[in-house]
């Protein structure tokens, strides 16, 4: 009895504890299809959802995903605790920002022009520095870009969306942009055809979508969350 006692009152505290740490992840994402597909209600589907929600649920910590214009997302992402972000890309500048839980897939990003750009001819990363540049603020790509030596309000626009981006490249109000390939769901609201778009061969970049947590994240929702990743992606494979 007197170990019934115990272990009883054991089992509710262990699950208060763990409900606790549940109710307090927050869980941020963007509107990037076909990653990450939100409808009207704010409902969120796509590939990186899935396997997301199937990690939470696993691991026993259900959320709910907020959607956020991706640089406000990812400043959140780097300052509160208990905060899950994804899908974000895993550079060299992002390492020490984050606790990488696990990979999602990978993609390739392409410098994009409009078909009836005629004017636009670029063959080098050197010619691409006397156009114009669209990018959503705090991407990988707009930090790419950057690099290349492209500089905000010069020759480097910055919004806030992927859709954004596509529509000011068809309207010419840019000249091209570094970015994934454009996706018909992206793209359904706005009158715009992916094949209005052309990628340019020249220079392309293969990398890794990850799932992170904030470095403020309890180390045992990390460790959880971790594990769980690896088996659902692990059985997303088979």
């Amino acid at each position: 009895m007197v170990f019934i006692r115990f272990f009883i009152p054991f089992m509710v505290l262990t699950f208060v504890v763990h409900r606790a740490f549940s109710a307090d992840l927050q869980v941020l994402t963007e509107h990037f299809p076909p990653y990450q597909i939100v409808d009207v209600n704010d409902n969120v589907s796509g590939f990186s959802a899935d396997i997301v929600n199937k990690m939470l649920n696993r691991a026993g910590y259900p959320a709910t995903t907020t959607i956020l214009p991706w640089a406000r997302a990812y400043e959140v992402a780097k300052s509160q605790p208990n905060t899950i972000l994804y899908s974000v890309y895993r550079t060299p500048e992002r390492e020490k920002q984050f606790h990488w839980l696990g990979r999602l897939t990978t993609v390739e990003t392409q410098i994009y022009v409009s078909v009836h750009a005629k004017a636009v001819q670029i063959s080098s990363l050197h010619e691409a520095q006397k156009y114009n540049a669209v990018a959503v603020r705090k991407s990988a790509t707009a930090e790419d870009l950057r690099e290349m030596g492209f500089i905000e309000n010069v020759n480097l626009l910055l919004v806030n969306d992927y859709q954004s981006v596509w529509t000011i490249l068809n309207h010419g109000r840019a000249d091209f942009t570094y970015s994934e390939p454009p996706n018909p769901i992206l793209l359904s609201s706005t009158g715009i055809n992916i094949d209005d778009f052309t990628a340019l061969s020249f220079y392309s970049k293969k990398r890794n979508l990850y799932v992170a947590a904030s470095l403020d994240t309890d180390p045992n929702i990390v460790d959880s969350l971790t594990k769980s990743l690896a088996q659902v992606t692990a059985e997303t494979s088979l």
